[in-house]
Order: structure tokens, then sequence, then C-alpha cells
């Protein structure tokens, strides 16, 4: 009975996982989802993300990244996310673009990362009395399994217009003395847009209105994100979002020397497995260079 319990856990724990988390400041860092994306919309960008929901069970998400724009065209970066809970997830990824430049104002922007995947599992076991209550008990040695798996993605670019389309997780092979899941490609589809507002002088830069969206679609789950965020010239943000029939977000924070941004934001996500909210806290840190005009 121990085995059969623990086996059904497993299978339902990467039921649960399989589908991956997207943070609701998602729009920091599209590579994560498009390696197309490495290099391609700032000559560089790093930052950092933390993900909270204290009502899942305290799970808790990292996310650190880094793009850098290299010459003729090409980019190239890492991305490392992290994931705490009794399932911890950790990947490593190494996006590689190529932004051609088509005709003119028009650009299209290829890539490729491969990835490390590494999975832990504390190790609880479930099991039955006589009385045929469930109870759990933890074992000393956590299982583990590892992945290599590649991404790829295209993004159509038209001055601050973007439009792209991003595969994750087509696995490559996997090994561990943890049985392996039912792991899915992930399919993204993003659109971003940037608005200038105002004119710009020589010592400030214009107000701006960005507006981003992401679909996802991995294993027929589908999932909209929404995101409107105003910039104003001295450095303030304000963003409002959510996603469809999921929950919505508000956040704030400020860009500091027009270079490095800090963002808290909170959202509100109806849950699939009970009639409440879950309830989660982000913060990011993304440095930011541009293209010089």
């Amino acid at each position: 009975m121990r085995l059969i319990c623990t086996s059904i856990f497993i299978v339902s724990v990467f039921t649960l996982f399989g589908q991956e988390t997207v943070p609701h400041q998602f729009w920091n860092n599209y590579s994560h989802y498009n390696p197309a994306y490495a290099g391609l919309t700032f000559k560089q960008q790093g930052g950092l993300m933390y993900q909270g929901i204290p009502s899942s069970g305290a799970q808790h998400n990292y996310f650190g990244f880094y793009n850098l724009r290299l010459k003729k065209n090409f980019g190239t970066g890492i991305n490392v996310n992290h994931a705490s809970g009794d399932l911890q997830t950790t990947e490593v990824s190494i996006p590689l673009s190529y932004d051609w430049n088509v005709t003119g104002k028009h650009h299209l922007a290829i890539g490729i990362a491969p990835s490390f995947r590494n999975y832990v599992h504390s190790g609880v076991i479930m099991d039955t009395t006589e009385s045929g209550t469930i109870f759990t008990n933890g074992v000393d040695a956590p299982s583990t399994r590892n992945y290599l798996q590649t991404h790829a993605g295209i993004t159509y670019k038209r001055g601050n217009f973007y439009a792209g389309f991003g595969i994750r997780n087509m696995q490559l092979r996997s090994w561990g003395d943890l049985e392996p899941g039912p792991w899915k490609p992930h399919y993204y589809g993003n659109i971003s847009a940037e608005i200038p507002i105002g004119s710009r002088t020589e010592y400030s830069t214009r107000h701006k209105l960005i507006f981003s969206g992401l679909y996802t679609y991995v294993d027929g789950f589908n999932r909209i994100d929404l995101n409107a965020r105003a910039q104003w010239e001295n450095g303030l943000n304000v963003f409002v979002g959510g996603r469809v029939r999921g929950g919505w977000t508000v956040g704030g924070g400020w860009n500091l020397f027009q270079k490095l941004r800090c963002l808290y934001s909170v959202s509100w996500q109806r849950s699939q497995l009970s009639n409440g909210n879950n309830v989660s806290h982000e913060l990011s840190i993304v440095y930011q260079l541009p293209f010089e005009d």
C-alpha cells in the first residue's frame, strides 16, 4: 500500500508541477519564454525576481537572468530559476539568438537555448493505517531527476513593437532515481508595444505606456496574462494586469538613474483546487542598458 500511495503521490506532484510558474511581472525577461529575445530589446539587461505564494504551502520562486547583445547581431545570456517546496526545481539555460534586419525597421530574431533542469523531491511518503486514515512520513534520502532540454523561439520586431512565439522544455534525455513525470512542451506567444507620450528633450525622457501580453499553452491548458504599465520621466512606475478568468495584479516602483528598475506587486489568483484565492507577492530589480539612438 505504501508503494502504491507513494507512486500516486509522485505522479500527482509531477502533474501539478508540469505547468511552469509564470510570474505576473513576466515582461521583465522575455528570454525565459523565448530565447530569441536575448540581446534583442536592450544592449545589456540583467535582474533578479522573487515570487512568494504564502497560501500555497509557502511556495517561493526565484528568477535570475542576464542578456547581452554581441557583435554582428548576435545575442546571448543566462537564465537561472529555482522553485522551493516539497518538490524543488532548479533550471539553468543559455539563450543564443540572431537578429536579422530583414528590411528597414523590420527585424526577425531567432533563438535557441540548451537547458539543464534538476528536480529534488523532499521524500514525503503517503501511507494508510488500519482505520483508513492517510498520514505522511519523511525519508532520509531525497529522490532526484535531471533533464537535458532545449528551448527555441522566433520574434518579429518593428520599432518598439514585438511579437514572438517560443517553445520550452523540448526534452532530450533524463536520468535519476525519481520516476520521470509527464513533462510536456510549453508554448508561449507574446506581444508588447511601447507608446511614448509627450516630447523628448535633451535632459529628459518621454513618459511611456507599455502594453504586454503572454499566452501559454501546455497539454490542453490555456492561459492569458495581460499587463499595462505607465512610466513617468521621473522614474515612477505604476502597472495593473491580470490573468483572463484567473485573477489580477497591481504594483509599482521606481527607475533609478534611468537604468535600474525596482518594482513590487501583489496578485490575487483564483485557485483551481479550492474555492479560495491565492495571493502572491513579487519583487524585482532589473538593470537595463538601452541601445544608443
